[in-house]
């Protein structure tokens, strides 16, 4: 169990970790992907009931959004563990469709002492990119982050280091038309110098999404959408059963 735990809260870090960076309006379809094995609603509330003791190894999921779809990847991974998630719309629909989706390398919206986290969000989405083109949907534009004090100097350069250990490319510019010409447009008036790599850019949440959920469907994970979770009553402990017994989840 110590080790489930530890997998558990490595899967939610790592969602976080893109959702970080991923705020504002993207390219994200609001409607949201296609999902294998979808289960349509029959329009009706109706409860099921579920047991979630230790020993079961049952874990229910409610939103299949990028946060649900990895962490229920990541403990699919175990054998002993049951998965399903429920989704009331589309997995993928609700704000990871609206996210910008930019995973940098280095920038001021993640600290470097959570690069780690970062690296392995970064890694794992160019793993998918590289199994099946598209399933990430990852854009390669490059980063440019530019430092207008001496702290943010420092900052950026220790994320320039820490890319280049890693294996990727990075460089502090200080020549202000080279600056220029990697971001046409920008006002360089007040900027000391701006970190680059060309190696980052944006993915898409909603692909992505998708794709945890097609993993952990292969691993024998459950997915149920259009079904909206409305309420949780905890009572005891019993068994999986539908319309009946304790513990409902109402719908």
């Amino acid at each position: 169990m110590k080790m489930l735990r530890r997998f558990l809260a490595l899967a939610v870090s790592m969602a976080l970790a893109a959702s970080l960076v991923a705020c504002g309006s993207g390219s994200g379809t609001e409607s949201g992907g296609s999902t294998a094995g979808s289960t349509p609603s029959s329009g009706e509330k109706r409860a099921l009931c579920m047991g979630t003791g230790s020993s079961s190894g049952a874990w229910y999921i409610i939103g299949g959004g990028i946060s649900g779809a990895a962490l229920g990847y990541y403990l699919s991974l175990y054998e002993e563990a049951d998965i399903t998630i429920f989704e009331k719309n589309r997995i993928g629909c609700g704000t990871t469709a609206k996210s910008a989706g930019t995973v940098c390398l280095f920038d001021d919206s993640l600290s470097n002492r959570y690069w780690d986290v970062r690296l392995y969000g970064f890694e794992t989405y160019c793993r998918f990119e590289r199994e099946e083109k598209g399933s990430a949907g990852f854009d390669q534009t490059g980063t440019l982050v530019v430092a207008l004090s001496e702290q943010e100097e420092l900052r950026i350069k220790a994320g320039i280091a820490l890319a280049k250990a890693a294996g990727y490319s990075g460089e502090y510019i200080t020549d202000k038309s080279r600056i220029e010409e990697i971001l046409p447009g920008i006002n360089t008036e007040n900027v000391l110098g701006a970190g680059y790599t060309r190696d980052d850019g944006y993915f898409d949440g909603t692909m992505i999404s998708n794709t945890f959920v097609k993993k952990m469907q292969t691993n024998g994970g459950i997915v149920k959408t259009d079904m909206e979770v409305t309420e949780i009553i905890r009572k005891g402990c019993c068994g999986w059963t539908e319309n009946g017994g304790r513990n409902p989840l109402r719908f």
